[in-house]
């Protein structure tokens, strides 16, 4: 049997700011979501962004957001704001023996598209620094990441 696969299939998006608006292109992908959204972000202070989550989470779409402790003390940050909407937060700090910080930018939508890079979703990193996205749709590095999200999930 022959089984033909689009090479739109598994191609990645490459994303680079400032200029290249990679935060239109995160809440075009919250707009689409039907199922889940989980998302690992070390500074997170995008109101667009917050309010595209929001309204993915008053459709029905299962969203789980790890951040970093320091963006509880943020006074910029999204953080506390999501959590006054009633979003599930898991908030870390380090890894072993907690030192260190939770410095992954990652999110998973539907367990089937991965964005992940130097990306925080901030002004700072849409409008001024230097960063970079990509957008992958193949189901094994999107599985990798699943993994890594339940694991840290998981932890104490």
């Amino acid at each position: 049997m022959l089984v033909l696969i689009s090479p739109q299939a598994f191609a990645t998006e490459v994303f680079f700011s400032p200029n290249e608006n990679i935060a239109e292109r995160i809440v075009r992908e919250i707009n689409l979501t039907t199922g889940s959204i989980d998302i690992a972000m070390y500074s997170f202070t995008s109101s667009d962004i917050a309010q595209a989550l929001e309204t993915a989470k008053l459709r029905g779409v299962m969203i789980r957001l790890i951040v970093d402790k320091s963006q509880l003390k943020s006074k910029s940050s999204e953080v506390a704001w999501l959590d006054r909407k009633g979003f599930v937060i898991k908030v870390m700090d380090g890894s072993v023996g907690r030192r260190g910080i939770m410095h992954n930018k990652f999110v998973i939508f539907n367990k089937k598209v991965l964005m992940t890079g130097s990306y925080n979703w901030t002004t700072n990193a849409e409008r001024y620094n230097f960063e970079n996205m990509l957008v992958i749709n193949e189901i094994n590095i999107v599985n990798r990441y699943v993994v890594e999200f339940n694991k840290l999930w998981s932890l104490r």
